[in-house]
């Protein structure tokens, strides 16, 4: 399931839920430089993740397949095979890298910086 597969209701209460294992993620330098990088190194990302936030990473699949937090398992094959195809999902990419942006982006970040001077 990707990101952009939750909508309304159901898209703010994943947003909410994953703000704690997500902001664990960001707040890591590591991972953002990782994110960073062009072109992007995806099986990096996975074993960095997997190696430094398995906690984060198992609770943030968990709540994009909709599990029970008692009851849901993954096995050992499919972690990697969800985490590339969660970074296969541009809404992901958007989540974690700055500003929200990838490298084919011209937007500068800025409200200001994004608008033309109507000439006035």
């Amino acid at each position: 399931m990707r990101l952009s597969d939750y909508k309304n209701e159901a898209a703010l209460e994943l947003f909410a839920d994953m703000m704690e294992p997500a902001g664990a993620i960001l707040a890591d330098d590591e991972v953002k430089e990782a994110f960073s990088a062009q072109p992007m190194d995806k099986a990096g990302i996975v074993r960095l993740l997997m190696k430094k936030h398995p906690s984060e990473v198992l609770e943030i699949i968990r709540l994009i397949d909709g599990g029970d937090p008692k009851t849901y398992t993954i096995s050992f094959l499919q972690i990697p095979v969800k985490l590339m195809d969660l970074l296969s999902d541009p809404e992901v990419i958007m989540l974690f890298t700055p500003q929200g942006q990838n490298a084919e982006s011209d937007a500068s970040g800025s409200a200001m910086g994004n608008t033309e001077e109507d000439g006035k």
